[in-house]
């Protein structure tokens, strides 16, 4: 069964090479015409057991199957789907890991014969980084949500974050409405100056604000 291992480097390749773009080249039966010496190591195979065989063999299920009906579609006056544009598919390796790939395909049209060639890009380690980004911001919104304290994030002087904490203690029953308001809602213009004209790392005042609801609180900035 096939091993899919999209957030790890996969083990037909040592993680120490940098990505590689490789290119096949197949007729419209899906036979590998060609394909450059960057394929071997991206996808584990020797040249010899690519060249003439079928370019489904680096493909996992559903595409494997249904490959050779793609190019029959194509071949008998079937719309593109895919040629002439990029996607991202999944690629099998030789070991039966399956791992991503971005692919475009070209079409080579010669006087006796027409081909396709396909750029295919290994991007695991962008996988890895993209999902590293996902789960460190999923740790962070963690904290900030079970802390007692409220925190409001701004950016370029708007509120681009407030976790639950801010939203009850400033009287606020939405996200959205929350960070909607204005940066220093409720605040009187004199502390909002005071907070302004402060040092930034320095502000640590404490002010009096006027909830949406009208009650009055006090609180630190």
């Amino acid at each position: 069964m096939p091993m899919r291992s999209p957030l790890r480097t996969h083990g037909c390749r040592p993680s120490s090479t940098p990505p590689s773009t490789a290119s096949i080249t197949i007729d419209d039966h899906g036979i590998i015409q060609s394909c450059n010496p960057v394929v071997v190591g991206i996808f584990g195979y020797p040249q010899a057991e690519l060249e003439g065989n079928n370019v489904s063999m680096l493909m996992p299920d559903p595409d494997r199957t249904n490959h050779g009906e793609y190019l029959t579609n194509y071949t008998s006056g079937g719309a593109a789907k895919i040629i002439g544009t990029g996607r991202e598919i999944e690629g099998l390796c030789r070991d039966g890991t399956v791992f991503p790939l971005d692919l475009a395909i070209s079409k080579v049209e010669g006087q006796d014969q027409r081909l396709f060639v396909g750029v295919v890009r290994d991007i695991s380690q962008r996988k890895i980084a993209e999902q590293a980004l996902v789960e460190s911001d999923e740790s962070f919104r963690s904290v900030v949500e079970t802390m007692g304290d409220g925190l409001m994030v701004a950016v370029d002087g708007q509120r681009a974050f407030v976790n639950q904490a801010f939203m009850d203690i400033d009287g606020y029953k939405k996200q959205e409405e929350a960070r909607n308001a204005p940066r220093f809602a409720g605040m009187s213009p004199d502390d909002r100056d005071r907070i302004l004209a402060s040092p930034r790392g320095s502000r640590s005042d404490r002010v009096q604000l006027v909830r949406p609801d009208g009650v009055n609180i006090a609180s630190s900035t």
